[in-house]
């Protein structure tokens, strides 16, 4: 599945992006970036996005909530331990 990628910076004023309606993604990504540069991120799914007929469709960042899955911390231990390698 292919993720289309829109960010919202400090210095845009609205908190929306405007993404293409054509393409071949089924996961909009909205990276938001506030002004001491902390980093926050919603997964939207494509068919969550309201259909139209116009060429681009306006996603407002408080609109949608996002759709990732939190992983635990022990999974964070157990990869750890699968791909640790010792120090030579």
């Amino acid at each position: 599945m292919l993720v289309e990628v829109k960010t919202i910076t400090p210095v845009k004023l609205g908190k929306y992006v405007t993404v293409k309606r054509a393409g071949n993604w089924g996961v909009l990504a909205i990276v938001k970036i506030d002004t001491q540069f902390r980093i926050d991120a919603k997964l939207i799914k494509r068919s969550r996005l309201p259909k139209g007929t116009g060429k681009f469709v306006r996603v407002y960042w408080d609109k949608y909530k996002s759709e990732h899955f939190d992983i635990s911390p022990e999974y964070y231990m157990s990869r750890a331990r699968l791909t640790a390698s010792p120090c030579i």
